[in-house]
């Protein structure tokens, strides 16, 4: 069956208890084809100044899923793939950057602002900031745009969100980050990575986020450390010899990873550890009722325990590769 893919995300107890309710965060999405596997996951920063955020991350979700697609489509992409001889990997980076991690940021702030020209902010909305400057800023806005039909730079920031994706398809795999939560993989030897790097900037509440102003041009920049955050992997080598690719890809919003320790080295190995079980789950059972069991998982551990917060998970796993290594995983892990 080669690739499957499954993205799931569900309101926590923290937003759901408040009066009002607060509506979930987090958005995610899945799609499958013979050429393309992708998740994608998105956490509204849910701060009173980004009182649209659960819109902010559903359209970075539209962006992404839409960006993918079309960038797999792209005559230069295909181009670099169509004989034996592959591209440098910088080449390909560059690519990534420029017509898709670009045109992504692009596409959520026409979205973001077209929400915005349809539905201004109304005094109740910006009521909602706990910020004065930013009450300032959004009643400026939006008498500027009554009166001469102009938006000001800073009306994306009610829509802020974090974005994660995995792209898998048969001559490449890449990942990409803005922002918080976890990008992990699984390889048939067990071993679990976190290939795309931690933004360092994500500290406590703060966050890297699609909003930030000067997010056009660190899609741009080889951000390793902070911004937008990129791995990519070929998945054949200049021989046509068939490269390690991971069997199982995960992401996840701060609704799961920040219910695990807070020293890097452990998240990543209790992260790591958590997504071998659901993936032998996946040996053991039907594809859609280890999704469902995925779904009770997420209600009962993390929504609505643990941190409460709005959770989110997205899989891309190769169940019948999975089926060669379970035995070992199993005795090893």
């Amino acid at each position: 069956m080669g690739f499957r893919s499954f993205a799931y995300s569900e309101v926590g107890i923290t937003h759901s208890r408040k009066k009002p309710p607060l509506p979930c965060q987090d958005s995610s999405a899945s799609f499958d084809s013979d050429k393309l596997n992708v998740v994608v996951v998105a956490d509204g920063h849910g701060d009173s100044n980004c009182f649209r955020s659960d819109l902010g991350s559903k359209f970075a979700v539209e962006s992404a899923m839409e960006g993918v697609k079309a960038f797999v489509d792209l005559d230069d992409v295909k181009d670099l793939f169509k004989d034996s001889k592959l591209p440098a990997k910088n080449v390909f980076d560059k690519l990534i950057r420029e017509k898709l991690l670009n045109n992504i940021v692009r596409s959520w702030i026409i979205k973001a602002r077209d929400d915005f020209s349809n539905n201004p902010f109304s005094r109740e909305d910006i009521l909602k900031c706990g910020s004065e400057k930013y009450r300032k800023r959004y009643t400026d806005m939006v008498l500027d745009f009554k009166d001469k039909g102009e938006m000001g730079q800073y009306i994306t920031k009610a829509y802020g969100s974090s974005l994660i994706g995995a792209v898998v398809t048969p001559d490449y795999w890449f990942g990409f980050h803005i922002g918080d939560g976890r990008w992990t993989c699984l390889y048939k030897n067990g071993r679990g990575d976190q290939h795309v790097p931690w933004d360092y900037r994500c500290f406590l509440n703060v966050t890297t986020s699609i909003c930030d102003d000067d997010i056009l041009e660190r899609c741009e920049e080889d951000a390793q450390g902070a911004g937008v955050r990129l791995y990519s992997s070929f998945r054949r080598d200049q021989n046509g010899n068939a490269l390690e690719t991971p069997i199982a890809f995960f992401i996840c919003s701060d609704g799961i990873d920040d219910n695990f320790s807070a020293d890097e080295k452990e998240n990543k190995n209790e992260l790591c550890r958590l997504y071998r079980i659901i993936s032998l789950a996946f040996t053991a059972d039907d594809f859609k009722s280890v999704c469902d069991q995925i779904k009770n998982l997420i209600h009962i551990k993390w929504a609505n325990a643990g941190k409460g917060d709005d959770t989110s998970i997205g899989i891309i796993i190769d169940i019948d590769e999975l089926q060669d290594v379970k035995e070992k995983w199993k005795k090893n892990f």
